[in-house]
């Protein structure tokens, strides 16, 4: 997305939302400063909702084109997987990388259609990060294990085993360094169903899973 005089869109929640940005200024002009941009990409009279939505909508059709088994909340992922931040130094985003003027930044479809790959015939594993977002009143109550799909006969990997006492909220990604067990999975076909296993120890506390997220590279 342009924005003239680094013009910022603040988002009504971003905390809640998280949403990236799609271009709203799309289209071609003859150049004029008046009309859009001199390269002539971007037209200053047609944008917002009416032009950013369609747009997502269809990075969605892709990713469902390339990969029809997907679920709602997958297709989503992939979305906030594929963006990259708009004025990353001025933009203030935060540890999950979130912007209150951009979100979580600007969509790139390619990216997008690209994570949607199945995973099978990938190859195999060189490294895997767990990223975990919970909301919880107590997280020194919480155990979470990762289960990893049963054809790989590999025992659940604990991530977070009644660590941090009253502290609210886990916002981490776990990895080989913080989480050595994860190692396990090295060399591993990820095929099949991955599983977080959330179990609260203790009464009254409550929470809710945000999101999680895998990061694998072959």
């Amino acid at each position: 997305m342009q924005f003239p005089q680094q013009r910022r869109l603040t988002l009504a929640d971003p905390r809640a939302s998280g949403a990236p940005i799609a271009p709203t200024s799309r289209g071609t002009t003859s150049g004029s400063l008046q009309k859009g941009d001199p390269a002539g990409h971007y037209s200053n009279s047609f944008g917002g909702t009416s032009s950013a939505c369609p747009g997502v909508a269809g990075v969605e059709c892709l990713i469902l084109a390339r990969n029809s088994a997907l679920r709602w909340d997958q297709v989503r992922e992939f979305l906030r997987q594929s963006c990259v931040r708009i004025d990353a130094p001025g933009g203030n985003y935060d540890a999950s990388g979130r912007s209150p003027y951009y979100g979580l930044g600007r969509v790139i479809a390619l990216k997008a259609v690209e994570l949607a790959l199945p995973l099978a015939g990938q190859g195999l594993l060189k490294t895997i990060k767990v990223a975990v977002d919970l909301d919880h009143t107590f997280i020194g109550d919480l155990v979470l294990k990762l289960l990893p799909p049963a054809a790989l006969g590999i025992a659940p990997v604990v991530l977070h085993n009644q660590a941090g006492g009253g502290t609210d909220n886990i916002k981490k990604t776990y990895d080989e360094v913080n989480t050595p067990a994860l190692t396990s999975l090295k060399g591993k076909d990820p095929s099949g169903t991955w599983t977080l296993e959330v179990a609260d120890k203790a009464r009254a506390d409550t929470g809710t899973l945000r999101s999680l997220r895998l990061v694998l590279t072959f």
